[in-house]
């Protein structure tokens, strides 16, 4: 039995991209040692509740993938190399987001993290563009209707390539973060992948 009849195809595609960009995909909890963490991730920004670890990370902030993503390549080069090391390979030892500094910090320690938070940026971007072909379909439904390509079609395929990011994202920290699946103390919890695979799924078979 389809789960969305044909007649609703193009709704159930504006609503799926509205439901992916505003659910959470993963919940990191935990409380190591006497320090606390509380990581929300959501598809465009992450919710950090941290006490009791490294001072600059102390207390409550929203975090960009980029931002996230430039903290974990800054942890991994200070980790590795010595501030006279960074100031002669990179003229400062304020490491900033490039593709030499992207290179470098996924051949370190930190590596997996890295890889983790260039993964979630490019399903970000993939992301935005389901939610401005859903906005498309909204406003301009008869515009779209003689386009080349399906707009469900496209939705799909944009949310399955949304899926595998996410997927690979959380398995990626998974891996890289401290947190188990059954340990309340120490909590990870994938929230949103399996659903955008879900929902890219039905909207690729649905009947057109």
């Amino acid at each position: 039995m389809d789960l969305v009849r044909s007649e609703y195809a193009e709704e159930a595609a504006v609503l799926f991209a509205w439901l992916s960009a505003l659910l959470p995909w993963s919940l990191t909890y935990g409380t190591p040692g006497g320090s606390r963490y509380v990581v929300i991730r959501f598809p465009f920004l992450m919710y950090e509740n941290l006490a009791g670890l490294a001072e600059e990370l102390d207390g409550t902030r929203l975090v960009t993938p980029i931002d996230a993503l430039e903290r974990s390549i800054s942890l991994g080069l200070t980790q590795t190399y010595s501030n006279a090391e960074l100031e002669s390979r990179y003229g400062t030892t304020d490491v900033s987001l490039t593709i030499e500094t992207v290179s470098d910090a996924l051949a370190t320690s930190n590596g997996g993290q890295v890889l983790a938070y260039l993964t979630w940026t490019f399903g970000v971007v993939v992301l935005f563009l389901a939610v401005a072909l859903s906005v498309l379909m909204y406003v301009e439904a008869d515009v779209l209707d003689t386009a080349p390509v399906d707009a469900v079609r496209l939705m799909g395929l944009l949310l399955g390539v949304v899926a595998v990011s996410y997927v690979a994202a959380t398995v990626l920290l998974y891996r890289n973060f401290p947190g188990t699946l059954l340990n309340l103390d120490q909590l990870f919890l994938p929230l949103g992948p399996m659903i955008y695979v879900v929902f890219a799924g039905v909207l690729l078979t649905v009947d057109r």
